[in-house]
C-alpha cells in the first residue's frame, strides 16, 4: 500500500510539472498573442484618429465657404 501511494504520488507531481510546463507555454503564446493584438487596436486607433482628422479638416473647409 505504501509503494503504491509513492508511486501515485509521484505521478501527480510529474503531472503537476508537466500542466505547469504547458501552461508556462500557453501563457507565452497568449501573452504575445496579446501584445499583437493590442499593437494592433493602437495602430488602428491612431488611424482612425487622423481619419476623424482629416474628416474634421474636410467638413471645416467646407463649411467655410
Amino acid at each position: 500500500m505504501a509503494v503504491e501511494l509513492w508511486i501515485l504520488g509521484l505521478l501527480f507531481i510529474i503531472g503537476v510539472a508537466l500542466l505547469f510546463e504547458l501552461t508556462k507555454k500557453v501563457l507565452k503564446v497568449l501573452l504575445f498573442a496579446g501584445l499583437i493584438i493590442a499593437a494592433l487596436l493602437i495602430y488602428a486607433g491612431l488611424f482612425i484618429a487622423a481619419d476623424m482628422r482629416s474628416l474634421q479638416q474636410d467638413f471645416g473647409q467646407a463649411s467655410n465657404v
